[in-house]
């Protein structure tokens, strides 16, 4: 399901997330414009990390990705049909606060902290400092 996939995106995709947060860490690149394919599983984990780098709290970053669910509203019949084209469930449309919980839960228990996760995959304190400005 969706947990695992966001717990997959974490264990191999650090390099993909590290790369897009350090691009939003250098004002020469603003306004900038973060999207994927349906806008709220890559996207999303992106734009929370970023959020707990700038020490949002947690449950704020919560409710801003599910928000993403009224965002897609208007495209979930279509959503579905494309995500049933790759064999996947409708259920995997939706942006559940639980997923990104979890999500983070996991990486506190793997990894330490959203911060040594990142300091891991090669966005250390300066870049997150940076980012935070």
């Amino acid at each position: 399901g969706l947990e695992g996939l966001y717990k997959d995106f974490v264990d191999f995709c650090g390099t993909e997330i590290v790369t897009a947060l350090k691009l939003m860490a250098q004002p020469s690149n603003y306004p900038l414009l973060v999207h994927c394919t349906q806008g709220k599983d890559r996207t999303g984990l992106v734009i929370a990390m970023a959020l707990s780098c700038a020490e949002v709290p947690l449950e704020q970053i919560i409710c801003d990705f599910a928000r993403s669910n009224e965002g897609l509203d208007s495209q979930r019949e279509i959503m579905i049909l494309e995500m049933a084209k790759g064999g996947l469930h409708p259920s995997f449309v939706d942006a559940p606060a639980d997923t990104l919980r979890s999500t983070f839960a996991y990486i506190q228990g793997k990894y330490g902290s959203v911060s040594d996760y990142l300091s891991q995959n090669g966005f250390g304190k300066d870049w997150q400092q940076q980012l935070r400005k």
